[in-house]
């Protein structure tokens, strides 16, 4: 499977107007939209409608995620729903690390090539340089939020974390930040969406991957059914995983997915990244 059998990707678009050079390239203020072309207009209407005080306002001034990791290569998925945003986090911390050149430009790097699909991990590698390395930062501007929710699964496959960081990727529903996301953003599908269900669908077609979902099963079910009842044949074949009583905690545990859909999820999980 290779990411050119996908047909266009809209996120290289937004990979285009990421530039190294620019020293407010995570999070800027009074320029153009961080958004795919195609999902502006949606967006902005979105927006205009909740208004900017509302904890559901769409953050355009930082890059979006659409996925970490490449989830073409990975074994097990994620399935969130979008990026969190938190001002002291994403704009402040954000702003303290886009004003170092070099750990900027590394990392800008690194996040075009997620978007285009031409990284092959969820995190860059830990390279040194002062006063942190590449792969703290990114760990920052996360909020530490994937490498905490890892921590637990990455001890009890004794897995090095490097390679672990490979067989791991994340899907969200959407790729732009907000506080929450309780509104039920998008009113209809974005055309970032469309290319979502096309990754999904070419992904599932291989035998040894299987998606994690631990919070908004609804909105993922509607979205991938509308594919040819995609999320019906991926339970089918037994792809899917989520838990029985799902919650909010999304830390990937043995207590948290012992009482999943497929028995125990986290063996199933386990199993996966083993193999």
């Amino acid at each position: 499977m290779t990411k050119e059998s996908l047909g266009k990707n809209p996120w290289e678009d937004v990979a285009k107007m990421l530039h190294s050079n620019e020293k407010d390239c995570f999070y800027r203020e009074n320029k153009a939209p961080y958004v795919c072309p195609e999902d502006e207009e949606m967006i902005l209407y979105f927006n205009k409608k909740v208004g900017k005080d509302d904890d559901d306002f769409i953050i355009t001034q930082t890059p979006p995620e659409p996925w970490k990791g490449n989830p073409l290569n990975a074994k097990l998925i994620v399935l969130s729903l979008n990026p969190g945003y938190l001002p002291e986090i994403n704009e402040t911390l954000a702003k303290l690390i886009q004003s170092n050149d070099v750990i900027r430009k590394e990392l800008i790097e690194f996040r075009k090539r997620t978007l285009c699909l031409d990284e092959d991990s969820f995190f860059p590698p830990n390279t040194k340089t002062d006063p942190i390395s590449i792969k703290d930062a990114e760990d920052i501007l996360q909020g530490w939020y994937w490498s905490k929710r890892f921590k637990t699964l990455i001890t009890d496959i004794e897995l090095d974390e490097t390679e672990f960081y490979k067989k791991v990727a994340l899907i969200e529903y959407h790729g732009y930040s907000s506080k929450a996301s309780t509104k039920g953003f998008p009113y209809e599908t974005l055309p970032s969406q469309k290319f979502t269900i096309q990754l999904i669908k070419h992904i599932a077609t291989k035998n040894d991957v299987c998606f994690l979902i631990m919070r908004s099963i609804g909105k993922w079910e509607k979205l991938l059914n509308s594919e040819n009842n995609l999320w019906d044949e991926m339970k089918k074949q037994g792809k899917l995983i989520y838990r029985n009583n799902p919650g909010r905690s999304q830390y990937i545990t043995n207590e948290n997915l012992k009482d999943c859909n497929c028995g125990n999820g986290y063996e199933k999980i386990k199993e996966a990244l083993k193999g």
